[in-house]
Parts: structure tokens; sequence; C-alpha cells
């Protein structure tokens, strides 16, 4: 994920594929706090010269193995 950049994923071939050409990651930041790792983003999207966006949240446990 970058900023202002449509969201992106690299597939098992290594071809990058875009998620939705008309949307993009308005903000992002990583963090993390003992074994948790935080990553808080904004995606938006425009439609008719309106933008919509949402927050989001993804937290993960890390475990020691």
């Amino acid at each position: 994920l970058q900023s202002n950049r449509p969201p992106a994923y690299i597939d098992r071939s290594g071809t990058q594929s875009l998620v939705r050409s008309d949307a993009f990651v308005e903000s992002i930041a990583i963090s993390s706090n003992g074994n948790i790792f935080n990553i808080d983003f904004t995606l938006a999207i425009t439609n008719g010269g309106q933008k919509y966006s949402q927050p989001q949240e993804i937290r993960v446990y890390l475990l020691n193995e």
C-alpha cells in the first residue's frame, strides 16, 4: 500500500495486480507494540466529483514459535 496510489498486490507469479484502478490509498500508518502489528489505512474512491473514503485497521498478533 502506497499513499495516493491504487491498492495492489503481487501474486505468486510475481505479477502486480491492481485491486481497483479507480480506488486509491488515502493514508497509511504501520506500527507495532510488542507482539502486535497494526496497519491503519484509509481507502478512497472518486465518483462524479465526490470522494468517498473508509478507514480500516488490520491487527495481527505475532507468535513466537
